[in-house]
């Protein structure tokens, strides 16, 4: 049994759920962030080019294993959705530190 994250922003607080992956909630926090902390993890996304990154990220040699999906939405931007399984973008690890960071999440996957 493998554990999901669904980690999202609700106004000022950012929700982490931790799951089973056949969808029993483990835990669920709630953290809070004030804007200095926005504006970093804005600035970093941008600075991660995460706005032109492929939309898929599929390899299709692996049957199972690891799948992920990112919808990132900032004001002035169009909304991104983008997702993979068991490949991923060169800077992805960077982003799941900065997540990791303002979640206050350390164990979830780094690729």
């Amino acid at each position: 049994m493998s554990e999901c994250y669904k980690i999202f922003n609700q106004d000022n607080m950012i929700v982490i759920d931790k799951t089973f992956s056949y969808g029993r909630l483990i835990e669920c926090r709630i953290e809070e962030c004030d804007n200095k902390q926005w504006a970093y993890f804005w600035s970093k996304i941008d600075e991660l080019n995460i706005w032109k990154w492929d939309k898929d990220y599929f390899d299709q040699e692996v049957m199972d294993g690891i799948q992920w999906e990112l919808m990132i939405d900032k004001v002035g931007r169009q909304r991104r959705r983008i997702q993979g399984s068991n490949k991923f973008p060169n800077n992805f690890d960077a982003l799941t530190v900065l997540i990791g960071k303002i979640s206050k999440t350390k164990d979830i996957y780094n690729s």
